[in-house]
């Protein structure tokens, strides 16, 4: 399907949610700058970056962390530091996203998502701390790529791990694609704030 350009009417600065949570501009420019960070064009009022790089204030500012797969350059501390939360097939072989050279975070039981999330909590805590006001967990659909070894409700209980910590800490939280999947629901069923489809501009 196509992506729609009609934005809906309403408030132009910062409303907030029932969470306590502060929103972007309705009808903000967004600048979505994984990677490298670089200067915003005239008229950007939402940026997202990495947790890695620096908001700007004035501007509505995302914070991007890889919640369910790990970073192609950080695989390697994952298997030394943690390879039971990385996924594998019974002969023991990572489960990779190998479009991006991911490995696949292991989600499948509570024990393993409540661990992983110890771990991610200080990322949201750098996010919080540095002034975003909102943070992207990406590859919300890992289930999708992980041989049959997950399922999407092991992605979204882990969602729910990480909204709940988000939202103690002031943070809006996203949506990443995953339409399909939650349909209406992401709002009611995790807490998402926000919802981002790569795919459009809105």
């Amino acid at each position: 399907g196509g992506c729609s350009t009609d934005v809906p009417d309403g408030p132009v600065s910062d409303p907030t949610t029932s969470a306590g949570v502060v929103l972007p501009p309705v009808r903000g420019q967004f600048d979505y700058q994984l990677g490298e960070a670089y200067p915003p064009p005239p008229g950007v009022t939402i940026l997202e970056r990495d947790r890695t790089a620096e908001p700007i204030p004035g501007l509505y500012n995302i914070c991007y962390v890889n919640g369910l797969q790990t970073q192609p350059e950080d695989s390697a501390w994952w298997r030394e530091r943690h390879p039971e939360l990385l996924l594998s097939t019974a002969e023991g072989r990572p489960v990779y996203d190998t479009e991006w050279d991911e490995v696949l975070f292991d989600v499948s039981t509570p024990e393993k998502r409540q661990a992983l999330m110890e771990i991610e909590k200080a990322w949201v805590d750098e996010c919080a701390e540095k002034g975003f006001q909102a943070v992207e967990a990406d590859n919300q659909d890992s289930y999708a790529r992980s041989q049959g070894l997950l399922t999407f409700e092991h992605d979204t209980e882990f969602m729910k791990l990480f909204a709940d910590y988000a939202h103690s800490k002031g943070l809006a939280v996203l949506q990443k694609n995953a339409g399909a999947e939650y349909g209406k629901t992401g709002k009611s069923k995790i807490g998402f704030d926000l919802a981002l489809a790569e795919e459009c501009q809105v």
